[in-house]
């Protein structure tokens, strides 16, 4: 088999465990939009305390959104959020599943990085 015959394979694979994995877990619904998490609420809570709590201390519009409950929509270039969240790969995609868990709390994180600047261009 060639290289995109088991790139393909792969992906199929992962989206089959995912579509398993997020029908088990309970969806989150934010107005009227439907939130999955592949994993369970619990873990995700865990996982992103940390990082939760740099952006709260670096905006005081998160912080006050949680507070309140009200939603709110922040934007940071990718290299301002890499200084607030460090993450090891400087890509947008390694905050994805960041951004999901922000949806869920009603907070809209948007990443502008250079290299989608210049494809919109």
């Amino acid at each position: 088999m060639d290289n995109f015959c088991v790139f393909l394979t792969n992906q199929l694979e992962q989206e089959r465990q995912y579509t398993a994995v997020a029908s088990s877990c309970l969806p989150q619904q934010i107005h009227g939009d439907l939130i999955v998490i592949p994993h369970a609420y619990s873990t995700e809570e865990d996982t992103f305390k940390e990082d939760l709590l740099r952006l709260c201390n670096a905006n005081i519009q998160v912080k006050e959104a949680l507070e309140t409950g009200t939603s709110v929509t922040i934007e940071y270039t990718l290299t301002e959020i890499n200084n607030i969240i460090p993450r090891k790969r400087v890509r947008s995609d390694a905050y994805v599943r960041f951004q999901r868990f922000l949806k869920t709390k009603g907070i809209t994180l948007i990443i502008n990085s250079r290299k989608r600047q210049k494809t919109n261009a």
